[in-house]
């Protein structure tokens, strides 16, 4: 394959995946809704946004900023990585590890802020 389909097979594994489709795009699509102040509908949207992102055409004015920072051969392996067995499981459990972490992380934020307080 080349560089060009390398980097548009990349940046739909890294960011055109389950995660982007369910969790990220829903809140910046609300938020999007919200600001028109306007009935419009949710699910509609995402579809055609969806449709939009994911095509090459769309995709290809990404590939400079790519080809300028990555060789072909750093694509290659950033491409193999995401598709790893690893990368698969970390795609299955790393939110939920990291969730954890973040609540521990604010819990310590309030604690530390109340006690600054006393």
């Amino acid at each position: 394959m080349s560089k060009k389909d390398d980097i548009i097979e990349y940046i739909r594994c890294f960011a055109l995946n389950a995660d982007m489709k369910h969790k990220v795009l829903p809140g910046q699509i609300k938020s999007a809704i919200l600001s028109t102040k306007k009935n419009i509908d949710e699910k509609m949207i995402s579809t055609k946004v969806w449709e939009k992102i994911t095509t090459d055409s769309y995709l290809d004015r990404f590939i400079e900023s790519f080809d300028k920072a990555f060789t072909h051969e750093e694509i290659k392996y950033l491409l193999n990585f995401y598709k790893s067995d690893v990368m698969k499981k970390y795609a299955e459990v790393g939110q939920q590890l990291f969730t954890k972490m973040f609540e521990g992380f604010y819990k310590t934020i309030q604690e530390t802020v109340h006690e600054s307080n006393i």
